[in-house]
């Protein structure tokens, strides 16, 4: 019994005694003095079960006191005087020792039970605040996949309070076309796996919904899962967040493609132009000086177009390298080539230190002199006329180190943790001329990392130079050295004369190549959309069709594969010349039935030898 104090047991205790007395003394006319005891066992037993052992045997010593002063002979006066007093105290005593035993070992089980449960509501309590506040939503399931029981939370979702959801079916409550969602996870679950799955869930109170689910087998002393424990994580903002940035990055490559394509277009009529003025115009100083300089900024913009589709490549994990045995020395070459112009412009001195012994291992040639082109660009840009730019390379372990260091502008040094972040600039606002696109040090990065090696910046701070360092694995260098996988091939055979079909629907682009195909002894047709080409096929039979992509009418795969299957179809070589130069671009050229793929502006001399290569018929 529930008590504040040990005083109000003792006193609950005497007053089981005296109700006891009185109770045998209501019954006195029928019992008189037989059983005088008969009553007082059941004070005694409940002052064990309510109160406990001491005031129980308080009230076995007031219970006998009154009962022998009352209703044993002689009443009215206490004796132990004969025999059968003596026997019947000792007996009293033993059957109330035993009684209290009993009923002190009854309330302490009572009272554990009492507590267990106690203990037992406050931990199903605290359960359901948990389970009620927390972000997942909790179920637990029967393997007759009915609900056991569910969190407020999931029964919300589910528009009903979760009793009423108790027993029910989840294929009853969630729908045939929500269960069938979620079947296979729970034969899964039922045959002893934890299970774990992202999926989009019609759920009858909020609508489709975005989840991340776990459910965990549950156990009754069996092998066999008698049912499981679903938590779920409602991860829908977050899944529409990703398809947004997901759309936004498709848009952002479709963006960058389309951009590419536009400004590549009017750069084919400029370069076509450049090549007529090589052919036409005479040797004149301050003329070739004019058209080195077209050119060599017609190769910067085609440059940094190609950069930022890299880029993006890169960060879309689609730019794939093409390794193979590489002399380091070669790929060096390659882009003291690339950035010679630039360096030469600026009346910098390039050094260049490279060990005695040959460098090879295994790498993408294009791409390694991609990064080091980049490096040496930058290095020109940022250092005034006449600066020094330093090239070096050495072994260190399994790694090659090569450096490329100058004396110019330098790096702030709160600028260096994000040297090579996409579309950073160094410069202030006034000085932006010379930053560029911001992209080309990202581009390094990336391409190193696809390479398995790394790239550091040092600088001492502004006007103190600067340099970067790229550190690239030699461990795999047996691979052997593949034929390239270009179609074009250069040749010093004899000139040919083909009669060549030109088609795009920009007309500079048209007249300026059909002119400069002319010069270099071809005989040459024009057509302005796709229609046309077809038309003018058929009618003039071209060895080579030069065919632009996008036209109005008809787009260039479309013209190509009837190109194809018309008369002399079978033997017409067919170029794809465009702005779009994806990966994609190419296969799908590739499937409308283009035997070479050549991107806008095209190179004179890259064309040259295509066509030099080509049978005339």
């Amino acid at each position: 019994m529930p008590s504040s104090s040990a005083a109000l047991r003792y006193a609950v205790a005497l007053g089981f005694s005296a109700a006891a007395i009185l109770a045998r003394w209501l019954l006195d006319p029928w019992l008189g003095s037989a059983l005088p005891l008969v009553t007082v066992y059941g004070a005694v037993a409940f002052g064990a079960w309510l109160c406990g052992w001491g005031p129980a045997l308080l009230a076995t010593a007031a219970g006998y006191l009154a009962a022998d002063f009352l209703f044993i002979p002689e009443r009215g006066a206490l004796s132990l005087g004969t025999t059968a007093e003596v026997v019947g105290l000792l007996a009293y005593l033993i059957s109330s020792g035993i009684i209290i035993g009993f009923g002190e070992s009854a309330r302490r089980a009572k009272a554990r039970t009492d507590k267990s449960e106690e203990a037992l509501r406050s931990a199903r309590e605290k359960l359901n605040v948990v389970v009620n506040t927390m972000a997942a939503r909790v179920a637990w399931c029967s393997r007759d996949l009915k609900y056991l029981w569910v969190s407020k939370p999931y029964a919300d979702w589910l528009g009903l309070k979760p009793e009423k959801l108790v027993g029910r079916s989840i294929q009853e409550v969630m729908g045939p076309a929500g269960f069938e969602k979620i079947r296979p996870h729970v034969l899964q679950v039922l045959e002893g796996h934890e299970v774990r799955y992202e999926e989009e869930l019609d759920y009858p109170s909020v609508g489709p919904r975005w989840v991340s689910a776990i459910y965990t087998p549950t156990y009754d002393g069996d092998t066999v899962p008698t049912g499981w424990i679903g938590v779920i994580l409602d991860i829908d903002q977050r899944k529409r967040a990703e398809d947004a940035l997901l759309q936004a990055d498709r848009r952002k490559d479709e963006y960058l493609a389309t951009l590419a394509h536009e400004l590549r277009n009017p750069l084919a009529p400029i370069r076509n132009s450049l090549q007529i003025l090589r052919l036409k115009s005479p040797a004149e100083p301050t003329l070739e000086t004019a058209r080195d300089m077209i050119d060599r900024n017609v190769q910067q913009m085609v440059r940094l177009i190609d950069d930022l589709l890299d880029v993006s490549r890169i960060t879309g994990g689609t730019l794939q390298l093409r390794r193979e045995r590489v002399e380091l020395a070669a790929a060096l070459r390659q882009a003291v080539e690339m950035s010679d112009p630039l360096i030469q412009s600026s009346a910098h001195r390039l050094i260049v230190t490279l060990p005695a012994e040959p460098i090879n291992f295994s790498a993408d040639q294009t791409r390694l002199a991609q990064i080091f082109g980049n490096l040496l660009n930058n290095a020109a840009k940022y250092t005034e006329d006449g600066g020094i730019i330093r090239l070096s390379a050495k072994l260190d372990g399994r790694e090659v180190v090569v450096t490329v260091a100058d004396n110019g502008a330098g790096i702030p040094p709160e600028h260096l943790p994000h040297l090579f972040e996409k579309f950073t600039r160094k410069s202030a606002q006034t000085e932006r001329s010379r930053d560029g696109l911001g992209i080309g040090l990202s581009l390094v990065r990336g391409l190193v990392a696809l390479h398995g090696g790394s790239v550091t910046a040092h600088s001492d701070g502004d006007g103190k130079g600067s340099s970067f360092v790229v550190r690239l694995p030699i461990a795999d260098s047996s691979e052997p050295r593949p034929e390239a996988a270009d179609p074009i091939r250069r040749t010093s055979g004899p000139a040919v004369s083909h009669r060549i079909l030109v088609v795009d629907d920009n007309r500079d682009s048209v007249v300026s190549l059909a002119h400069m195909l002319e010069l270099m002894g071809h005989r040459v047709h024009t057509a302005e959309d796709g229609l046309a080409a077809v038309e003018t096929a058929a009618l003039v039979q071209p060895n080579v069709v030069l065919l632009d992509i996008g036209m109005p009418k008809l787009n260039g795969h479309a013209a190509a594969r009837q190109i194809r299957s018309g008369p002399g179809g079978a033997e017409v070589t067919l170029v794809a010349l465009t702005g779009w130069g994806q990966k994609e671009d190419k296969r799908m050229a590739a499937e409308a039935g283009f035997d070479h793929h050549l991107t806008k502006p095209v190179d004179p001399a890259v064309l040259k030898d295509l066509l030099a290569g080509i049978p005339v018929r």
